[in-house]
């Protein structure tokens, strides 16, 4: 994922609307599972057990991450 981590984490936990069980997925995911993930849709399937292990709904996080984040990954994904 081309997507830094640790931005994403950044940027839900600063969200005004923060989810703290989604922050702690992003947390919990691996960066050798993060950086495997060329989107968010790849990123939950690969992650799943990650996410639901820190007590996250996997459609919340979805929800949330997407809401925060997904510009970043549309712009990694808009043909040049």
């Amino acid at each position: 994922m081309h997507v830094n981590h640790e931005l994403a984490i950044q940027k839900v936990w600063d969200s005004p609307d923060v989810v703290p069980e989604v922050v702690d997925a992003l947390r919990a995911i691996p960066e050798d599972v993060w950086d495997g993930s060329d989107t968010l849709t790849e990123l939950m399937d690969n992650g799943a057990s990650y996410i639901t292990g820190a007590g996250c709904e996997l459609d919340e996080f979805g929800q949330v991450v997407s809401r925060h984040v997904g510009e970043m990954w549309e712009a990694e994904t808009r043909p040049a």
